[in-house]
C-alpha cells in the first residue's frame, strides 16, 4: 500500500497559517506515544482542504486545523502541537506503521482496505462525513462525534411532532466553559490513575464526551453528568 499523496502539502501554499502551517513546515517523526495521541488522529491518511482525514468503517471524519488555533482541539499534556502535528504527518507517510483499529478507523476502514485489495478507491476524492459547520458557530454544528450519542434520559419521546424542536432546547444548559474546566479536572484526575484497564477505559470515555462537546452532540447538562460520573468514579480508584 502506498501512502496517499501529500504533495500539496509541501507546494508552497502560503495561505496557510496557525496549525495549518506548523503541520506544513515540521519534519515527520514519532514524537507523541500512541497511548497520549488524542482524537484518532494516528489514523490519519490524509491532509486535503485544511483537514486531517481520517477514515472510519466507510465514512470518513476530519479535524480542522483552525479547530487546533481555536483551542477547541490541543495537545496532550506534556507535549507542543508541533509534537503533535509531527507524529500525525509521521503516520500519514508511513501507512503501513499505523496502529492496528478494532474499531474500524484508519488501516481497518474500507478507504485502506481497497487499496489493500488492489481496486480503485473511487472514494478517494470525496469529501469526509461531515456537517460542515458554519464558521460563526463553530462548536454547535461539528462533525458527527466519533462515539455514539448516549441515549438522553431526560428527553421525552416526540411521538406526536417529531419534527420539532429537541426537548432539550428547552431547558437551561450549563455554560459550556463550566463543562470544558470538568472534562479538565478529569483529565488532570486521570494522569493519577495506576489501574491501566479504569485508566484506559476512562480515557476513552473522556475523549467522547470532549467530542460530544466539541460536535455538539450532546447537550452541555449531560456530559457535564457523564463528566461528573467520571470523575467520581476516577475518585474512587485514585
Amino acid at each position: 500500500m502506498t501512502p496517499p499523496s501529500t504533495d500539496h502539502q509541501d507546494s508552497g501554499n502560503t495561505e496557510a497559517k496557525g496549525a495549518e502551517a506548523i503541520y506544513n513546515r515540521v519534519k515527520a517523526a514519532k514524537k507523541v506515544p500512541l497511548d497520549r495521541m488524542p482524537y484518532n488522529l494516528q489514523y490519519t491518511v490524509e491532509v486535503k482542504n485544511g483537514s486531517l482525514i481520517i477514515p472510519h468503517y466507510d465514512h470518513y471524519h476530519n479535524i480542522k486545523f483552525e479547530w487546533f488555533d481555536e483551542d477547541l482541539y490541543e495537545a496532550p499534556k506534556g507535549y507542543t502541537l508541533e509534537d503533535l502535528l509531527a507524529t500525525v504527518k509521521y503516520y500519514v507517510e508511513h501507512p503501513n506503521e499505523r496502529p492496528h483499529s478494532d474499531n474500524g478507523f484508519g488501516n481497518a476502514s474500507d478507504h485502506v482496505q481497497r487499496n489493500k485489495n488492489g481496486q480503485a478507491d473511487t472514494n478517494q476524492t470525496e469529501k469526509p462525513q461531515t456537517e460542515k459547520p458554519e464558521e460563526e458557530t463553530p462548536r454547535e454544528e461539528k462533525p458527527q462525534s466519533e462515539k455514539p450519542e448516549s441515549p438522553k434520559p431526560t428527553e421525552e419521546p416526540e411521538e406526536e411532532s417529531p419534527e420539532e424542536s429537541p426537548e432539550e432546547s428547552e431547558e437551561p444548559q450549563v455554560e459550556t466553559e463550566k463543562v470544558k474546566e470538568k472534562l479538565r479536572e478529569v483529565e488532570d484526575l486521570l494522569g493519577k490513575i495506576q489501574d491501566p484497564i479504569i485508566k484506559s477505559n476512562a480515557k476513552e470515555t473522556l475523549t467522547g464526551l470532549k467530542n460530544n462537546l466539541l460536535f455538539g452532540t450532546q447537550d452541555n447538562n449531560t456530559i457535564m453528568a457523564e463528566a461528573e460520573k467520571l470523575l467520581a468514579l476516577l475518585k474512587e480508584n485514585k
